[in-house]
């Protein structure tokens, strides 16, 4: 009987420190997340707010946008799942870095776009980078969450990146010919805006 006792206890503070393991990798875990997922939403409708004034300057017509948005999305949906296949079977963390790391350099080379066909390439590409993404991070929390602990908080974490992405697209500017967000390029924004009123 004190055998089956201490057993009971023993479970019992292991279902204590699985809870406390849990919570601790939710609170470092899904900040990270969030943040990343803003990022990754400003930068998918960064082009439409790019666009106020990008077509004028480089003389894009409205079937050239469309079809350079178009293009990123080609890529999205055709990636995004084998990308989510990649992250379960390979690694998830060095797959997200990739994508992350694709994603950074694409996004920096499409600020040096002059002509349509540099656009259609860059968002193309950019679309392949940026494609496994969201499912890749849904699939690397299913290791670290339960699906009934990561739907709530998946949900919330979402729903408050979508708010906070659609918040900060107030806050774009222009400065020096080329296209930021104040969340990219902060100072030198705030001065801009600062100096506009």
């Amino acid at each position: 009987m004190d055998s089956l006792g201490s057993a009971a206890l023993t479970t019992a503070e292991l279902s204590d420190v699985g809870q406390r393991a849990r919570r601790r990798i939710a609170y470092r875990l899904l900040p990270f997340v969030f943040l990343i997922y803003v990022v990754n939403y400003i930068d998918r409708v960064n082009v439409s707010l790019a666009n106020l004034r990008m077509s004028a300057d480089l003389g894009f017509s409205d079937r050239v946008y469309g079809l350079g948005v178009g293009m990123f999305y080609i890529t999205y949906v055709l990636f995004e799942i084998p990308g989510a296949v990649i992250v379960e079977r390979w690694s998830a963390r060095k797959w997200i870095a990739r994508i992350m790391i694709s994603w950074g350099i694409v996004t920096i080379l499409t600020g040096f776009v002059h002509t349509a066909t540099q656009f259609y390439a860059a968002r193309f590409f950019l679309g392949a980078a940026e494609s496994s993404f969201f499912p890749g991070m849904i699939v690397y929390l299913t290791h670290w969450l339960s699906a009934r602990r990561l739907a709530p908080r998946g949900a919330l974490a979402v729903t408050r990146g979508l708010a906070l992405a659609l918040y900060s697209g107030g806050y774009s500017c222009r400065r020096r010919g080329d296209y930021h967000l104040l969340l990219y390029d902060g100072p030198a924004c705030a001065s801009d805006l600062a100096s506009s009123r």
